[in-house]
């Protein structure tokens, strides 16, 4: 188990304790925060009046930003605990704003466009670029952006990912985020609970680049337009291509560093998106790759974990992951999922009134009839129809030509016995029964 946080103040920094529902929550590119409530007590008085708004919070060796410190009141108006809500410290690089702009459209490396945005931030963050990044074009870059506009200007247009440590801010090609670990998904093993979108909405199989211009020359490139097509172009669309947008990019003088934005630009695969809870024991990181593959459809992936929320002082409770091999947003995986398990649900809760609207209209009525006889406590047995199986009921039974009631015989071979018959007869039985002795007499 993890070490429990600490509150950090100017002055103080102390260790919480009567903490419940602990929850680190990240998704990639978006958020990072804890939650917790904290009950106050005799044993952690000082402590619990430490935790106000804009205090530190240092979990896991991060800082976290309260940001909401809601009190909870007893029925008698007695502070009893409060709500805690506190971001990860990287955001509050908002407070930092690049006012100036780059006037028209220029070319911008990753480290050219945050030296720009947060050089002169003023709070203390810096950044650490890892792997070789394209340039890109922009327009009038800046003009009152904050910083976590500008970080997510950075991921959105340079195809990074930031993963912060404290104020350092890490940045990382997509491609190259995360750990690549030997994890297959087998439900009831190491997940459960296990809701999954597969989507090729956005799957294409081959793209085209156009890279940089001969200086003087509209129409004569550098080197020869490139087009890309994927090695899963045979598994789709009868193996006819299917083409991306082509990327246009003047800053791009090479070929080969052309064909690899390319590559990384195209959605060659299916877009698979998996919500589950792990029920393994050993620690897992942001960006994990795990594979994903079904026997049942074509897809064989690997998907990255780029989102998940976690208890650790709740052993009871297991961590909720969400993978992804999508190029888009958090936020939409989640919407995708989220659709995906709505019309499952609605397919299952359809599938008995298809089955019976499948059924024969004479299998419909065979079934009814017996539902029927159930109700009415009729039995088939070797010696002919039972009913009334209640013990206080007298018995009728029909076999071997006779029915009886219990042991009296009620109608046989010479008719029915008036002895058994209660009540006035109606006018005409006798003739009833005369006819019906003459018939059976022959």
């Amino acid at each position: 188990m993890k070490d429990y946080p600490l509150v950090k103040t100017k002055d103080y920094t102390e260790k919480l304790i009567d903490i419940l529902d602990f929850q680190e929550s990240w998704a990639k590119n978006e958020s990072w925060q804890i939650t917790f409530k904290i009950i106050q007590s005799d044993f952690n008085a000082f402590e619990f009046a430490l935790i106000e708004n804009e205090e530190t919070i240092i979990y896991d060796g991060e800082d976290f930003i309260i940001k909401s410190a809601d009190i909870v009141e007893n029925e008698n108006s007695t502070i009893i605990g409060k709500e805690i809500i506190a971001t990860h410290v990287m955001y509050d690089i908002q407070g930092y704003v690049q006012e100036d702009t780059q006037e028209g459209i220029k070319t911008y490396t990753i480290s050219s466009a945050l030296n720009f945005l947060l050089g002169s931030n003023h709070l203390g963050y810096t950044w650490v670029i890892h792997g070789n990044f394209s340039s890109i074009t922009s327009e009038n870059l800046g003009g009152d952006s904050d910083g976590v506009e500008s970080i997510s200007f950075i991921c959105e247009r340079f195809g990074a990912v930031c993963v912060p440590q404290n104020k350092v801010l890490h940045f990382y090609l997509e491609s190259e985020f995360g750990e690549v670990t030997q994890n297959q998904f087998k439900e009831g093993y190491n997940v459960k609970n296990t809701k999954l979108s597969i989507s090729t909405i956005n799957l294409k199989t081959a793209i085209r680049g156009y890279g940089k211009k001969v200086e003087g020359k509209e129409d004569t490139y550098i080197f020869a337009p490139i087009t890309y097509i994927s090695p899963n172009a045979s598994l789709w669309n009868n193996g006819v291509p299917i083409f991306q947008k082509p990327v246009r990019d003047e800053v791009i003088s090479n070929p080969t560093t052309m064909r690899n934005k390319l590559i990384n630009s195209l959605q060659d695969t299916p877009e698979v998106s998996l919500a589950t809870d792990l029920i393994v024991d050993e620690e897992f990181s942001k960006g994990d790759a795990w594979n994903y593959s079904s026997e049942n459809t074509k897809v064989d992936t690997e998907v990255k974990i780029i989102g998940y929320s976690k208890y650790p002082y709740d052993a009871k409770k297991n961590s909720e992951v969400v993978f992804s091999n999508a190029r888009k947003a958090m936020s939409d995986i989640q919407q995708d999922i989220r659709r995906a398990t709505k019309e499952a649900q609605k397919v299952f809760k359809n599938i008995g009134k298809t089955v019976v609207d499948s059924i024969p209209a004479s299998i419909k009525e065979s079934s009814a009839s017996l539902t029927e006889a159930k109700e009415a406590n009729v039995e088939f047995t070797k010696s002919g129809i039972q009913t009334s199986k209640e013990s206080n009921s007298g018995v009728v039974r029909f076999g071997n030509g006779v029915i009886s009631i219990n042991d009296d015989v009620l109608i046989d071979e010479n008719g029915i016995n008036l002895s058994k018959v209660y009540g006035t007869l109606p006018e005409g039985s006798q003739n009833i029964i005369l006819n019906f002795v003459k018939e059976v007499e022959g």
